[in-house]
């Protein structure tokens, strides 16, 4: 069977049984039937009319899709022969990401020699993101989620990284791995130590972070990390006025501090996109 034959027998196969959709609705892409303008125009008005609450029927679709009502009856009457609807969607899911696929490698040959190399790698990686594999979704049961949700109170260890402040561990339990968390102050408040005293305090315990500045150096960085956790002030470590009694504590916290986890983003470029993507090549 040919994709456009198999496009048209799963477009045939969700006219008769709009159940269908709802089931495989995860794995439903208009990119699938890009070979098949009529296939295209049909699942996008079905998908816009599913959307709507309303019944996909033949009519609604050629008013909506503008195609003749006569091409979609004739299109289930051609393909309307019974399918393993699942491996006809997994098949068809695996030849469009090849299409795809080869599709962006053409056009990145030619962005190779005509682009910036760095503005290349960021819309390589846009458009990776974007190629939207169907997703595996669960649907978890409200009495389930009941249940974890008392378990984990009643559990009295923190659940996330210890932020080396007790109250904002009471207040947030430990840093949480879904969590996006803004420090915002008025300039010269502390945010950046904050910042880097909790990622101290999370390597400490052996836990690994990346920082990236776009107002100090690593220099700089690396400086406030070894004032505070060796807790001699910076302008005495600049200036080398440790004391003989204080040098050997320095020497073996600074040693201790070598083994932390932590990584520093080298900033060159100011582009927020080479930022995303070291983090995301570094994870």
């Amino acid at each position: 069977m040919t994709r456009n034959e198999l496009q048209r027998q799963i477009i045939s196969n969700l006219i008769l049984d709009d159940n269908l959709y709802f089931k495989y609705s995860d794995q439903l892409q208009e990119f699938l039937f890009s070979d098949d303008e009529i296939c295209r125009s049909i699942f996008k008005a079905y998908s816009g009319i599913i959307k709507d609450n309303k019944k996909p029927d033949i009519i609604l679709l050629s008013k909506i899709s503008g195609v003749k009502f006569t091409e979609i009856s004739n299109l289930i009457q051609e393909h309307n022969t019974s399918i393993v609807f699942e491996n006809a969607l997994l098949f068809l899911n695996a030849e469009s990401l090849r299409k795809k696929l080869r599709e962006n490698l053409l056009k990145y040959t030619f962005l190779i020699d005509e682009s910036d190399p760095l503005e290349t790698i960021s819309k390589i990686q846009k458009d990776m993101n974007e190629i939207n594999v169907y997703n595996s979704e669960k649907i978890n049961n409200f009495s389930d989620e009941i249940d974890l949700f008392l378990n984990n109170i009643e559990n009295t260890e923190q659940t996330g990284l210890n932020t080396g402040f007790t109250y904002l561990n009471k207040i947030t339990n430990g840093l949480q791995a879904s969590d996006l968390i803004v420090l915002a102050a008025e300039t010269s408040q502390g945010k950046t130590s904050l910042a880097l005293n909790i990622a101290s305090s999370i390597a400490a315990n052996g836990h690994p972070g990346m920082m990236a500045s776009y107002e100090m150096s690593n220099s700089q960085l690396v400086g406030r990390i070894l004032s505070s956790e060796t807790e001699i002030p910076l302008k005495s470590i600049y200036k080398k006025e440790i004391s003989n009694y204080d040098i050997a504590t320095f020497t073996a916290k600074v040693n201790n501090v070598r083994k932390y986890p932590i990584y520093i983003y080298d900033i060159k470029n100011n582009s927020i996109n080479n930022l995303c993507n070291s983090i995301r090549r570094h994870v």
